[in-house]
């Protein structure tokens, strides 16, 4: 099991990587992918939702941990150059709440990733949940570095 140190580590990486990916996208943000189905998203589409994803994790971390999240807010993103600068906005409140998770907290039980049932590959506790966060930033970044 990693550390919580490393867990912060890795999701601290993978916002850099969501930047760096996002920058890549000033040409295309409202194009969805040559040949794509209506169901696949656009960058900016793909960017919405990984940030919002970051303010929900945050809020599941923040109720176990007895902490006050960041604002849940609709985010609408007209520009891959507003989403840079939106970017730090919700990443860096996420990231303080996502540490106060010390490795003696790591086993504590999330009931939001309960709800995804005992298939889930990841555990649930907030372990489970600093490493959803990882996965999802990183995937999303991948996705917008193909689209």
């Amino acid at each position: 099991m990693a550390s919580s140190t490393e867990l912060n580590q890795e999701i601290a990486e993978a916002h850099v990587m969501l930047g760096k990916a996002i920058e890549g996208t000033a040409d295309r943000w409202e194009q969805r992918p040559a040949g794509a189905r209506e169901e696949e998203w656009t960058p900016r589409e793909v960017v919405e939702h990984v940030l919002g994803g970051d303010l929900s994790f945050a809020g599941w971390v923040a109720r176990v941990m007895l902490g006050r999240a960041p604002e849940v807010r609709e985010l609408t993103l007209a520009s891959a150059q507003d989403a840079l600068t939106v970017l730090p906005t919700i990443a860096n409140p996420c990231e303080k709440v996502f540490s106060w998770v010390e490795d003696r907290d790591l086993t504590k039980k999330c009931e939001e990733m309960e709800r995804f049932g005992p298939n889930f590959p990841l555990p649930a506790n907030l372990e489970g949940v600093l490493r959803l966060v990882n996965e999802h930033l990183r995937d999303h970044a991948q996705q917008l570095e193909r689209v």
